[in-house]
């Protein structure tokens, strides 16, 4: 599950994400976060991504893959991206990811 509210005065897309996901509720999550990506570039500005996955559960390999593919695929890149996680495992490989892929840590 997840909602996605954006503040065209500023370009700040903030993502609230929870639950278990599948690969069609990640597909249905990346055309709705294109689409407000896209809302905020029609304005002139570039878009911030907020990210808050802390009520989301350990999700499956095939949902990680994908949205590990899409974030370094995706073509409307976020001018700066943070995320919180309940999960320090999980945070820890998010911060090496990012040092990896030139994203906030």
């Amino acid at each position: 599950m997840h909602t996605i509210t954006t503040d065209l005065e500023t370009g700040i897309i903030e993502v609230e994400a929870s639950g278990f996901w599948t690969v069609p509720h990640v597909e249905g999550f990346l055309r709705d976060l294109e689409r407000e990506a896209r809302r905020v570039l029609a304005t002139g500005k570039r878009h911030m991504l907020l990210g808050n996955f802390s009520q989301s559960a350990i999700q499956p390999q095939e949902v990680v893959a994908m949205l590990q593919r899409v974030a370094l695929t995706i073509p409307l890149k976020s001018r700066k991206v943070a995320q919180r996680q309940a999960r320090a495992v999980a945070g820890e490989a998010d911060r090496r990811g990012a040092r990896r892929h030139g994203g906030v840590r």
